[in-house]
């Protein structure tokens, strides 16, 4: 279990891919509008962290998502649970409906609803827990987080570190 200081004296717990010796572990670079956690600075963000309103679920992502397409795209696009054994049970993907997918060719990966859509050539998805939407975008190898793994962390009130509320 590894972990990352975060703002706010929270902490970032998660499961890291170890090779030779060597735990794969991820630096925090927070932002104005998202934050984003990475390999090293020279790497692409591995997740991005939106805020979520409580009780927003997927609404959030979609909102975030649609956000950034035309107005014409936007109206397609939706948030579906990703369907992929290999992500989390709770990882969702911003998609068209099934008629709107069934036009794209069927010998080549899919991608719709923009740059935090569906990508069938990489392993990208969103997750919405602990008051965040969680943008994963892992590349086409193998895990190097667990990314299901990841818990924020602080001290309650006795001193004691508990998980944040889901």
């Amino acid at each position: 279990m590894q972990s990352l200081e975060m703002p706010g004296d929270e902490f970032l717990l998660y499961l890291a891919a170890e090779c030779q010796g060597k735990i794969r572990k991820l630096e925090y670079n927070g932002g104005a509008h998202k934050a984003e956690l990475k390999f090293d600075e020279k790497s692409p963000a591995v997740v991005e962290i939106w805020s979520a309103e409580p009780g927003q679920g997927p609404k959030a992502v979609e909102g975030h998502v649609r956000g950034m397409l035309k107005k014409a795209e936007a109206a397609k696009c939706f948030v579906r649970p990703a369907r992929n054994e290999f992500f989390p049970a709770d990882a969702l993907v911003v998609d068209v409906s099934d008629a709107e997918a069934a036009k794209a060719p069927k010998d080549e990966p899919r991608n719709a609803c923009g740059q935090y859509g569906l990508d069938e050539d990489s392993q990208s998805f969103w997750r919405v827990f602990q008051g965040y939407a969680w943008y994963f975008n892992l590349g086409q190898d193998d895990f190097e987080i667990d990314p299901g793994s990841l818990t924020l962390a602080r001290k309650d009130g006795n001193g004691k570190w508990v998980a944040m509320g889901r």
